[in-house]
């Protein structure tokens, strides 16, 4: 709109109370320069995107005329007028008043010069001189909170929330009381969650909020006539940076509730049904946001802030993610190997290192710029050292660790693998095709393990893997097992004759030899941790004579022996018994022989075996 005259630029005395004044220096008080100038105000209402009033930019155009009074009339009189006037304005800004006898009727804090031009007059510039001006200044909505007031002429908040493709297999449980899988016994529980990724960006552009001291009236300036004004230790050039940054940095509290934050769990402002994301998240009730990074850009000669938030954002409250796979093969002996192998990734629940606290701009000390923890509703959120390692090592005990066994059995026995190999009676079918029958179930001591820790990175890698070799002892490494057994025979005598092509002589004893049954046994068990467990007789020999795995052992010899029915007794010796015992190496090995005769009963050709 148009303010119209507030006086006659022609000349006269009507309204002569009437100043403009500018960084506080009066264009006719002070500058002497005559009627006051003709006064055009614009004001445009800035609003941000959704129609809500952030402030009004006022565009004030004065077109006036030098008219030197009295004696001090002449070309070089107007142009030391006109060059005061230029020096005024060629600051770039300063504080705008409209005053009656002395008393402000309008203002405008720290208005901008945009142009400064001076017209021809009809005199040649000897009576009066032409001039233009244009200066823009900012004035905020009035607000009831004037601590919550900013002047910045542009906002944005921008959220976005996108599926990750890749969903996560996860255990989610609570941590076991035990890591020992023997006696939690493994959690099962493997779900399928997806996995977002939200940002968040907050932008401003400042308004400067102080203007300058007169440099005329040096008395209202103690350091020197063109100094800025200086409150509370900032200079105005980076007040309207310092304004952008305070409306983000209260903006980026908003979204936030103390309490929820421990758990990395977002407000309902995002997952409650209502909001734009919450029909995503209906079945779920929360969203958890993880791995939190920012990105800060500002400028102080534009006075432009900006803050890129970003989180992993999860529908289910965990420590970790991980991928894995289950690889299996089957050898020529058709001993099938599984391994499980995968990545465990912690992740950080704190909302890390916020920085944006402070002035961050170069101190004219030592032109550092400080960083300091961000303030989120009172409560300083900093990084926690190994975090996320800490949360990757933790379910890699309580969570996985004990349930790779589970998950490896996940490869065996498909739905194709239900008939057995061989015959449960006998018959003369052969044995099936080994690739679709059923499988002997896995060892539960792996073969291999391997684990890789990225304190660093916050990762935990692991290989194990299995076989269904069977384990006649439980609990050791490995164990091999040989029977030998050799029958009677016939005892022939070889009567040697010289010169006879044919060789000795063959001749029939009519009787049989005897019979020996070997067992040889080998094990392989952890190594003894002391020297004391390198003796038979000791608690912690691991293979001592009180051991579950030298009883094992005696049970299986015995099972083995020789022995025949009470009415079928044939005649026993026990020919050899060795032991075997390398500590370092936790291997044991036993070797027993028995010397025999076994009797036949009902003429059966194979009873020695039986």
């Amino acid at each position: 709109m148009s303010g119209g005259p507030i006086i006659n630029p022609g000349g006269g005395s009507r309204n002569a109370c009437i100043d403009v004044r500018f960084a506080h220096s009066g264009l006719n008080t002070d500058l002497k320069l005559g009627a006051a100038p003709l006064i055009t105000l614009n004001r445009e209402f800035l609003q941000d995107g959704a129609g809500t009033f952030i402030g009004i930019n006022n565009k004030v155009n004065l077109s006036g005329q030098i008219r030197p009074s009295g004696t001090q009339l002449g070309f070089t009189e107007l142009m030391k007028r006109e060059d005061r006037l230029r020096r005024l304005f060629s600051y770039g800004a300063g504080d705008f008043e409209i005053t009656r006898e002395g008393n402000p009727i309008f203002s405008g804090i720290n208005a901008k010069v945009v142009s400064y031009s001076t017209e021809k007059s009809d005199n040649n510039w000897v009576m009066s001189m032409g001039y233009s001006i244009d200066l823009e200044f900012y004035e905020p909505v009035i607000s009831a909170d004037q601590a919550n007031s900013y002047r910045v002429s542009s906002i944005s908040e921008a959220w976005s929330l996108e599926p990750i493709e890749e969903h996560i297999y996860t255990l989610i449980s609570t941590p076991a009381s035990s890591p020992d899988p023997d006696a939690v016994g493994g959690q099962t529980q493997i779900e399928n969650i997806p996995q977002f990724r939200l940002t968040r960006k907050l932008s401003a552009v400042g308004v400067q909020n102080k203007g300058f001291y007169s440099h005329f009236d040096k008395s209202r300036n103690a350091d020197s006539e063109y100094n800025f004004r200086n409150i509370g230790g900032q200079t105005p050039g980076n007040d309207a940076y310092l304004q952008a940054k305070k409306w983000v940095d209260d903006r980026l509290k908003l979204p936030f509730d103390t309490t929820d934050n421990a758990n990395a769990r977002y407000t309902t402002m995002l997952s409650s049904s209502t909001s734009s994301f919450g029909s995503m998240f209906s079945s779920f009730g929360n969203l958890y946001l993880y791995n939190h990074t920012r990105n800060i850009n500002y400028s102080i000669t534009d006075g432009s802030y900006d803050v890129s938030d970003s989180w992993l954002a999860l529908p289910k409250a965990t420590r970790f993610t991980e991928d894995f796979t289950i690889e299996t093969s089957t050898d020529n002996k058709n001993i099938r190997s599984v391994k499980v192998q995968g990545t465990i990734n912690g992740l950080q629940i704190t909302n890390g290192k916020l920085y944006g606290s402070g002035i961050d701009v170069p101190s004219s000390g030592k032109g550092e710029i400080v960083l300091t923890s961000h303030d989120i509703n009172g409560e300083t959120y900093d990084t926690i050292a190994g975090e996320k390692y800490n949360n990757a090592a933790s379910g890699w005990i309580y969570d996985v660790k004990p349930a790779l066994y589970k998950r490896a059995c996940l490869a065996i026995n498909s739905s194709d693998r239900e008939l057995p190999w061989y015959q449960s009676t006998p018959g003369l079918l052969p044995p099936g095709n080994p690739a679709f029958r059923k499988e002997n179930a896995l060892n539960y001591i792996p073969i291999s393990t391997s684990e890789t820790h990225d304190v660093f990175n916050g990762t935990v890698g692991y290989s194990f893997e299995y076989n269904n070799i069977i384990k006649i002892i439980s609990g050791v490494i490995s164990e091999s097992y040989k029977i030998n057994t050799t029958g009677p025979a016939d005892h022939i005598a070889e009567v040697f004759v010289l010169n006879r092509p044919l060789g000795p002589i063959l001749q029939n004893l009519a009787t049989k030899t005897s019979t020996t049954k070997n067992i040889e046994i080998e094990l392989v068990v952890v190594p003894p941790t002391s020297i004391a467990g390198f003796s038979f007789d000791d608690p912690e020999c691991p293979v001592g004579y009180n051991s579950y795995i030298f009883g094992q052992c005696e049970s299986f010899i015995a099972a083995q022996m020789p022995l025949l029915t009470d009415t079928n007794r044939g005649i026993i010796f026990k020919k050899n018994d060795t032991y075997g015992w390398s500590p370092t190496d936790g291997r044991f090995s036993r070797n027993v022989e028995w010397l025999y005769q076994p009797c036949v009963k009902d003429g059966h050709p194979y009873q020695f075996l039986k």
